[in-house]
């Protein structure tokens, strides 16, 4: 049998339109997911799915790919051995990451939902 946690973020997000690299905001965006997902009792050692889904606010717009990709690259660290241990490492080794966008619940947004499956 196959186990999954979800993990949902409700605050506010990265920014996105920046025109270069801040690796403090990667740094204050894992953080700030860490305080509200906690960490796991026992580190992970299986191989996983990890599927991230940005849930829209009532008046936000969608995210071109490569940005939410770049967006979510602190909760993507902040999910690892180490920091979060809910996945081994997000390499493609260990982990393959798929990114969803959905609109149609924007009553639920905005937010972040991250569902880590585990391969046996």
């Amino acid at each position: 049998m196959t186990e999954s946690i979800t993990l949902v973020y409700t605050g506010k997000l990265p920014r996105t339109n920046t025109l270069r690299f801040n690796p403090k905001q990667d740094f204050w965006f894992r953080e700030k997911v860490l305080k509200q997902w906690g960490k796991m009792p026992r580190a992970a050692t299986q191989k996983t799915i990890v599927t991230i889904t940005r849930v829209l606010g009532p008046r936000e717009r969608f995210w071109d790919g490569d940005n939410f990709q770049r967006a979510m690259k602190g909760a993507r660290d902040g999910l690892t051995n180490k920091y979060g241990g809910y996945i081994v490492d997000d390499s493609p080794t260990w982990s393959h990451f798929v990114y969803e966008q959905q609109g149609w619940r924007r009553h639920q947004g905005p937010r972040i939902e991250v569902t880590v499956t585990y391969e046996e």
